[in-house]
């Protein structure tokens, strides 16, 4: 593949600065337009002809582009089952959504995996735009992602057989109508539900009625901002597949096979299809 950069010179492939199609990063930090400290898949580790197709390319911001298709930068806002703990390929579903995106649909895609380990809404109300805003260049579109809730069901109390929730259900709605709110005015913006936790004895029984109720709420908090919502809670809950992947974790995170089987239900999904045009 002949590599151009924007001012018409060739670009050798072998170029430090000549990474492929999708950088994998969980938190790296941009300056200039280069990267530092992310993981990437780069042109030269699997060849350009195999990533690009032959076709024409050009750099912008530092990133090797085929022409024609759109690089986005995609965001995942939300806690552990964000971040991927428990998942021995490590990444979580936001990694497998960005391979996907290089393998089956050849576009050049900048995953970010925002998930921080125990952090509810709050915690998440006070960080994720700043975050986001850090990771937002002209050059390329931004998709914002979001999935919360277990956290703030969890029990933050146990006193004999009376327990109280981490962050109440008025609070949860109000912080996610806060996250959901701001977030699609600022970029088309996805939000994927809780899922749930595993079909046990009745402290994960509570807390799965628990997040049934929120999911309720945000399904409708989303409706109101007009944002893509995958309803999860359901289909994880009589999900044999994930539930399985819940014993073989630790009841609230799965091993691979989970993360596995949350990235297809998200690659299948109308809403995702919708907004990165595939």
């Amino acid at each position: 593949a002949q590599l151009i950069e924007e001012d018409g010179k060739d670009l050798d492939a072998d170029d430090e600065d000549a990474c492929g199609p999708v950088t994998l990063a969980e938190d790296d930090i941009e300056d200039g337009g280069r990267r530092l400290d992310c993981k990437c898949l780069c042109a030269r580790s699997r060849g350009t002809d195999e990533l690009f197709g032959g076709a024409e390319c050009r750099k912008v911001a530092g990133v090797i582009m085929t022409e024609g298709v759109t690089g986005h930068r995609i965001c995942c806002f939300g806690d552990s089952l964000v971040n991927g703990v428990r998942d021995g390929d490590k990444g979580g579903w936001p990694i497998r959504l960005g391979r996907r995106l290089l393998d089956e649909a050849k576009r050049e895609t900048t995953i970010y995996n925002l998930g921080i380990r125990a952090e509810t809404s709050e915690g998440l109300k006070a960080r994720w735009k700043f975050e986001a805003e850090l990771r937002m260049v002209p050059e390329f579109p931004t998709v914002l992602m979001f999935s919360f809730g277990v956290n703030d069901a969890n029990h933050a109390e146990d006193r004999g057989e009376e327990t109280t929730m981490r962050v109440s259900p008025a609070k949860s709605a109000a912080n996610a109508a806060e996250i959901i709110g701001e977030a699609s005015k600022l970029a088309p913006t996805l939000w994927i539900g809780p899922q749930a936790v595993i079909d046990g004895g009745k402290s994960s029984k509570e807390i799965n009625e628990r997040l049934e109720g929120l999911n309720q709420i945000y399904a409708e908090t989303a409706r109101g901002f007009d944002v893509p919502y995958l309803d999860l809670h359901a289909t994880t809950l009589a999900d044999q597949d994930w539930q399985r992947a819940l014993r073989r974790g630790d009841g609230y995170h799965p091993d691979r096979a989970g993360y596995d089987r949350i990235a297809e239900l998200i690659w299948n999904w109308d809403g995702w299809k919708r907004t990165l045009g595939l």
